[in-house]
């Protein structure tokens, strides 16, 4: 393999019963990309003990401006009863507004045989909406697979490739891939990413133990991040969650907070455009504001309460606020689009604000991660207050506040 060219490896093609051209209504079956370098499983690689154990967890992405390619692959064996069920269901989630799901193989290997069990008629597209819950969607779907006639001691692999990446990020590319898994203790997880010399990903890992190499093969660069013996991941809701995400490398195209900043400032510039529909709002305001204070107060009043929270958080919409009239017409929006709608409004009452990212799980330590978009999950408003040097925090989402402003940072 050292040999082989990082950009086109041997390929990892594998025949199966179906072409490559028999598709089903949201995936594709095929065989992997060329550019994927094949990674075997080490029988003589201790794995610590679980119910299901992870042999393998191989991850190879190619970014290009074309569009990125994802290839994972999995093996995981099924050490107890207890297994049986988690082990035996397959889950595979993608965002079908810029990603393509392809399917490269599902096998099962039983006393030394292998058995295809790849077959389209079992794979099931779900539409979840998790967190419909928390009055948000994002139109994410799910792959299905619920295997059939497992036993104790088989052992799984399979593969897959997602195509695409957010528009959002407008070519530039970021990524959080985790180096340990909630369903066993691994062997082995690995990470290769491929990109052009020229582009500069950056990247961060905080476990000790990970391995990283790095080698430049003709105008592409392969980084390969390696972990062997990862004990099951479990979430400690008593641990700080900067702790929680010690598993996880970070990769961005980001060179500083600033260019995220600028990155986010465009976007909500554009929910600003053609904003007509505020003038009778900020009208009757003024009309009814005894003071600077009251007329932030009554401004934050509106935003808070009588705008719904609801997120739309479909593609490109997962960082992109809805345009201010949007927000206005359908009466709902999420922190984004109620934080968008908040700042302009201040503006047209002569209330300097800005748009601000934070991140509510990581809050201070959000400092210590790798710039980029995905270290924040929330976005709230820093208002210049009626007082001379006066900055208040507000969160255009908390309908249940009242009272002054300074009252509800």
């Amino acid at each position: 393999q050292a040999t082989q060219s990082a950009a086109v490896p041997k390929a990892a093609a594998r025949a199966t019963s179906t072409s490559p051209s028999a598709a089903a209504p949201g995936f594709q079956v095929a065989a992997a990309p060329g550019w994927v370098r094949p990674q075997e499983v080490d029988p003589a690689l201790p794995v610590p003990a679980g119910a299901v154990q992870v042999l393998l967890l191989d991850r190879q992405t190619r970014v290009d401006p074309a569009g990125s390619q994802r290839y994972r692959r999995n093996v995981r064996r099924i050490s107890e009863a207890a297994g049986l069920q988690r082990g035996g269901q397959i889950e595979i989630e993608f965002d079908p507004a810029y990603q393509t799901l392809t399917l490269h193989h599902l096998d099962l290997w039983r006393d030394g045989k292998r058995i295809n069990r790849l077959d389209r008629r079992q794979v099931k597209l779900l539409h979840r909406e998790p967190q419909l819950e928390r009055q948000i969607i994002d139109g994410r779907m799910t792959a299905s697979i619920v295997l059939e006639d497992l036993r104790v001691g088989d052992r799984l692999d399979w593969a897959y490739t997602l195509s695409g990446d957010n528009p959002v990020f407008e070519g530039r590319f970021v990524d959080q891939e985790w180096m340990s898994s909630s369903l066993g203790p691994v062997g082995l997880a690995r990470l290769r990413l491929l990109a052009p010399s020229e582009r500069k990903l950056h990247h961060r890992t905080r476990q000790a133990d990970t391995e990283v190499s790095e080698r430049v093969d003709g105008r592409w660069r392969e980084t390969v991040f390696q972990r062997r013996g990862a004990a099951q991941f479990n979430f400690d809701p008593l641990l700080p969650m900067a702790e929680t995400f010690r598993d996880q490398i970070s990769i961005s195209e980001f060179a500083s907070w600033a260019e995220v900043a600028a990155w986010a400032d465009q976007l909500f510039a554009r929910a600003a455009k053609g904003t007509e529909a505020l003038d009778p709002v900020a009208r009757d305001i003024e009309q009814r504001a005894s003071s600077p204070e009251d007329r932030l107060r009554r401004a934050l009043d509106f935003v808070q309460q009588d705008i719904r929270y609801f997120g739309t958080e479909i593609g490109i919409n997962s960082h992109q606020p809805a345009s201010v009239d949007t927000v206005l017409r359908q009466r709902f929006g999420d922190c984004k689009d109620k934080t968008a709608l908040l700042v302009n409004l201040l503006a047209r009452l002569g209330i300097p604000a800005q748009p601000v990212l934070v991140s509510t799980h990581l809050r201070e330590a959000v400092a210590d991660q790798l710039p980029s978009p995905l270290a924040f999950n929330h976005a709230i408003a820093r208002v210049q207050g009626p007082v001379p040097g006066q900055v208040l925090w507000l969160d255009a989402t908390r309908a249940s506040q009242r009272g002054a402003p300074e009252g509800r940072q």
